[in-house]
């Protein structure tokens, strides 16, 4: 499993504790991320969007 989030996302979620099987990437944008970013990480064409605080 592939989670991509934020910088600051990433580095919240390193601090929790995260089984093997999934990825975080955080990628440079601040509170939103695209479409684009997401593919930018590892070409996909389907992206489940998960909405959070």
């Amino acid at each position: 499993m592939l989670i991509v989030t934020t910088t600051q996302g990433a580095t919240r979620l390193h601090e929790q504790s995260i089984p093997p099987a999934v990825q975080v990437t955080g990628v440079l944008q601040t509170d939103l991320l695209s479409a684009q970013a997401v593919c930018a990480v590892r070409s996909c064409q389907i992206i489940l969007v998960e909405g959070g605080p």
